[in-house]
């Protein structure tokens, strides 16, 4: 294998990796599986590639084409499943699609018989069998719409998303700008500037800047468990590790040796994972009864705050009533002080009245 056929197999391997530790997930959830998926398959387009580098054939060339379209489809429903929006209905138009365009790259793209080095060159852009035009400026049209579409979906997500969603679509959407912009550069720039030889160096190697901000995306906002599928990563690949070593030993001292390090760590690595699937319930579990506690909390604070705001209701409907009761009570004075007052210079006039009299009849 030369370099650019080693940076694909690994750019293959990272996509693969992830999908896979997500499905060994006991508590597998929805986008689990979504996650997976669009990581399936954007691995399988990633080795397609590869394989076509290694042993180019026709039906390879195809494939691989029909892979890049179905990337793109799975893409699109991860960007919809990361921004909240329904993708169960989209989903069923997205197979359509995905089966549409997988039997139209099968049946429309005509590849006659040439040497391995020319189908190299025919997916780098070089070479343009006749008859293929139209198909694929069809299809890069398409491809192109799609990666528009998926740009304008995360970034409207991201303006409508809060708080640690939005830092999630943040990190998917500046991981799928750089592969689109690696892809677009890989099928647009370099055969237009005839650098044919770096097509395939930016192609299909750019979906690792997606793989690698998702992974962000994982690690840092907790979209799936990380600890537990880093731990299980790091057992596996040591596993896979000393599982080879006894095939490399000479004696067979060093064979049983070997053998008997990779019994002990087999032991000591499920024990591992065990504990840190363990610890992930226990603290999964330690979040629901804080989120619970808190949700109660905020609910005797609302009811708290209701029961203030009745209390200063009818404080201010006691201090209305208490003013209306001095108002009529400075009436009832008024109006008393106003009563009294004519009784009294009635009592008098009639005082006056009967001395008067007295006095005439005297």
């Amino acid at each position: 294998m030369n370099i650019l056929s080693t940076v694909i197999l690994i750019a293959g391997l990272a996509n693969l990796t992830l999908p896979i530790l997500a499905l060994t997930n006991k508590q597998r959830q929805r986008i689990h599986y979504l996650f997976s998926g669009f990581f399936l398959v954007f691995s399988f387009w990633v080795f397609s590639n590869f394989f076509l580098i290694v042993t180019p054939t026709p039906l390879l060339l195809k494939t691989t084409y029909a892979l890049g379209f179905l990337s793109a489809l799975a893409a699109l429903l991860w960007a919809w499943e990361i921004c909240n929006k329904n993708t169960r209905r989209k989903a069923a138009i997205m197979a359509f699609l995905a089966m549409i365009a997988t039997a139209a790259c099968y049946i429309f793209i005509k590849i006659p018989p040439q040497s391995e080095e020319a189908l190299k060159q025919a997916y780098a852009g070089n070479i343009e069998y006749m008859g293929n035009g139209l198909f694929l400026n069809v299809y890069f049209v398409f491809l192109a719409g799609i990666f528009a579409f998926l740009i304008f979906t995360l970034a409207q997500g991201y303006r409508r998303a809060k708080g640690i969603q939005r830092k999630q679509v943040g990190y998917v959407l500046i991981g799928a700008s750089l592969s689109v912009l690696s892809v677009a550069i890989a099928n647009f720039i370099f055969p237009y500037l005839k650098l044919y030889y770096l097509t395939p160096l930016f192609d299909s190697p750019g979906s690792l800047f997606f793989a690698i901000f998702s992974f962000a995306a994982i690690s840092r906002y907790r979209l799936l468990d990380i600890k537990v599928i880093l731990t299980e990563t790091l057992v596996i690949a040591t596993g896979l590790v000393l599982l080879a070593l006894p095939f490399l030993m000479d004696t067979k001292e060093l064979v049983i040796a070997t053998s008997a390090i990779l019994a002990v760590f087999c032991a000591f690595g499920y024990m591992l994972v065990k504990n840190a699937i363990k610890e992930s319930r226990h603290k999964e579990t330690l979040e629901k009864e804080v989120a619970s506690r808190t949700k109660e909390l905020e609910a005797a604070k609302n009811l708290a705050m209701s029961r203030a705001k009745e209390a200063e209701k009818a404080r201010k409907l006691a201090e209305e009533r208490a003013e209306e009761i001095n108002k009529r009570k400075e009436e009832l004075e008024r109006f008393y002080n106003l009563t009294v007052g004519r009784e009294l210079k009635m009592i008098e006039l009639k005082k006056k009245i009967g001395q008067l009299e007295e006095e005439k009849n005297a």
